[in-house]
């Protein structure tokens, strides 16, 4: 129900900003789902994280499994995983590899013992795409790019999702206008810097 009412006011939200705006292609996502996170969890947290991208005029198309290695779409593929080494970016909720923009991992272990799981999953996938889809390593100020969330942004979260600081916005409408550009987008070697967001 709780999910449900944010949603509905994110979307209504996402009706206002956009109005007017032309009709863009969404982003593919796969989702990879090794930590066997519940499906209908799974499921929630997408819905959530697609009406938070909703409200800045993003579509998110989501699949399971891998990206088909020959297919010619520039689709995004998470990785949620278990079991993750107390040695692999500790501290780190995720990590995504913008200079790639293909590759995030979240650590599910590190957050399926919060208080809210899923509306946490939501926002840690939301940065991490967030992240690929700008193209950049960068944190913001405010809002759902912060580099470390408060102990207040996680009560928000149980209400009402974290916003997208406007330099985002624009950051991420021009990452998308390079993506879907004829030429695409440059990729650089997947050995370069990842970006993560941290536990509080």
């Amino acid at each position: 129900m709780r999910l449900t009412a944010i949603m509905a006011m994110t979307v209504a939200a996402a009706m206002t900003v956009q109005a007017g705006q032309t009709k863009r292609q969404p982003v593919i996502v796969y989702v990879q789902n090794n930590a066997n996170v519940r499906p209908n969890a799974k499921n929630q947290a997408e819905d959530l994280a697609s009406s938070m991208f909703a409200s800045i005029g993003v579509k998110i198309d989501w699949r399971n499994g891998e990206p088909d290695a020959s297919s010619s779409t520039q689709a995004l593929a998470i990785r949620l995983a278990r079991n993750t080494p107390k040695t692999e970016k500790p501290g780190a909720l995720a990590y995504a590899q913008p200079y790639e923009g293909v590759h995030i991992v979240v650590f599910w272990d590190r957050m399926e013992c919060e208080l809210t799981p899923i509306e946490l999953l939501a926002h840690v996938m939301v940065h991490e795409i967030t992240h690929i889809l700008e193209g950049v390593s960068r944190h913001s100020e405010s809002g759902i790019m912060k580099e470390h969330w408060s102990a207040d942004d996680h009560r928000m979260m149980k209400t009402h999702p974290l916003s997208f600081a406007a330099e985002d916005v624009h950051l991420i409408h021009r990452g998308l206008a390079a993506r879907n550009s004829s030429s695409g987008m440059e990729m650089a070697s997947s050995r370069a810097p990842a970006t993560t967001i941290w536990e509080k």
